[in-house]
């Protein structure tokens, strides 16, 4: 019950959150069987909400102990059965990084009970989205299980992308990737497990920086081109409006008032225009266009402002 409830609210907090949340690779999550989930971890509590919100099976999460003296929230995740990891990183006595042990059985056992269980093997949150190298907690329950059961474990990497998490209404893509039926060969060491398990995420960070960088140089130059083109609208009706009221003012005094009514009439046509233009998304080579013919219309404006002041001025009079 109560787990149902957070994550329906927290749910809805993420879409409130980020603008856009994008989940690939869900076909690839199980839907019964145990299932080791395993991810990179560039956002503290968000990246294990950002998953098993889309998850319709009860995951176990794993947090570090640190966690549990937080008042109200070590008591949530209490209630929640999430399993307690004292990482020596933390400052725990060697005594207490026994009970490591015991957290190795108690995950195992999750999993022989055909579960689905969430570790985040980098063992703490990092600030950026670079991937860190693995502890070697995941290969000790991965074993354990296998140790004692002929159900094949299936393990599912995870990986989170983040476009600029510190921002609001920014986006995030959540990746279920293709998941693997006992990947480790028992003739290699325990560091080679480990590095065998993190090259399924270390492909897929390649990839999605390659595709970020791309987006986002794609999106600068929208934005750059988008600034300068209003920056020329903006200039254009300013140079019309001028030119206007000195032909429709019947009298030389009449021209201040002429602009401003002028100005009420098309400012607001001018902004109506470049909210079409945002919101619409037009390609590059149409906002180029545009530009270009504003840049030659406001070029053709001013001088023919500038040789006509003086004939129109005299005309008015």
């Amino acid at each position: 019950m109560l787990y149902s409830f957070l994550k329906h609210y927290f749910s809805f907090l993420m879409n409130l959150y980020y603008r856009k949340i994008e989940y690939n690779g869900l076909e690839n999550i199980p839907e019964d069987g145990p299932v080791l989930i395993y991810s990179n971890h560039p956002n503290a509590l968000i990246d294990p909400v950002l998953i098993l919100t889309k998850i319709d099976r009860k995951v176990t999460l794993t947090v570090t102990s640190q966690l549990s003296s937080i008042p109200l929230l070590g008591g949530l995740l209490r209630r929640l059965n999430v399993l307690f990891i004292h990482r020596r990183s933390d400052g725990h006595s060697e005594k207490v990084m026994k009970h490591n042990s015991d957290t190795i059985v108690n995950c195992a056992n999750i999993l022989q009970e055909k579960r689905m269980l969430l570790i985040f093997p980098e063992g703490r949150s990092y600030p950026d989205n670079k991937l860190r190298e693995f502890k070697t907690g995941i290969v000790r329950i991965i074993n354990e299980y296998e140790s004692r059961n002929s159900v094949q474990l299936t393990i599912l990497p995870v990986y989170i992308h983040y476009l600029s998490k510190s921002r609001f209404r920014s986006d995030v893509s959540v990746n279920f990737l293709p998941h693997e039926k006992s990947i480790l060969n028992s003739e290699l060491d325990i560091v080679d497990k480990v590095k065998k398990i993190r090259g399924n995420l270390v492909e897929q960070e390649v990839l999605l920086q390659d595709k970020a960088y791309e987006k986002e140089q794609k999106l600068t130059a929208k934005i750059l081109l988008l600034g300068f083109q209003g920056l020329v609208l903006s200039l254009l009706p300013v140079t019309l409006i001028y030119i206007l009221a000195e032909f429709i003012a019947k009298k030389e005094e009449q021209i201040d008032t002429t602009r401003v009514a002028l100005s009420f009439l098309l400012l607001p046509l001018l902004y109506l225009m470049q909210l079409f233009i945002v919101f619409t998304q037009l390609s590059l080579a149409f906002l180029g266009m545009i530009s270009l013919i504003s840049i030659f219309i406001n070029y053709l404006s001013i001088k023919f402002m500038r040789s006509n002041n003086g004939k129109i001025s005299n005309i008015n009079k």
